[in-house]
């Protein structure tokens, strides 16, 4: 497989994922969750179990906080799943400046 191709891969993944987590963060969309969740490879006990302690949602505000997100695939240079989820996470939380009073 040549770059060029590993390249449109990688984009149509991080494609797919960001209608995923789109689809995954919306209260309400509880059939497609089920759905994608059963594709992804979730057994049915799994996806009831996921949809019973999630209430068929991901809440990603408890990353708001956060200050690193970490990935495997991560090259600077190429594009990455987690880039998506900083931008949410970036339009949803207003920076803290901190001041360095030297």
């Amino acid at each position: 497989m040549g770059v060029g191709q590993e390249e449109k891969d990688r984009d149509k993944v991080c494609d797919l994922y960001e209608d995923y987590l789109d689809a995954i963060t919306v209260p309400g969309n509880k059939a497609l969750v089920a759905m994608m969740l059963r594709i992804g490879g979730l057994t049915e006990y799994q996806v009831s179990r996921w949809m019973e302690k999630t209430g068929g949602y991901l809440d990603i505000s408890e990353l708001f906080e956060a200050k690193r997100l970490m990935c495997w695939c991560k090259d600077p240079d190429r594009r990455c799943h987690c880039d998506y989820l900083k931008r949410i996470i970036e339009s949803k939380v207003t920076p803290v400046l901190e001041v360095d009073n030297r």
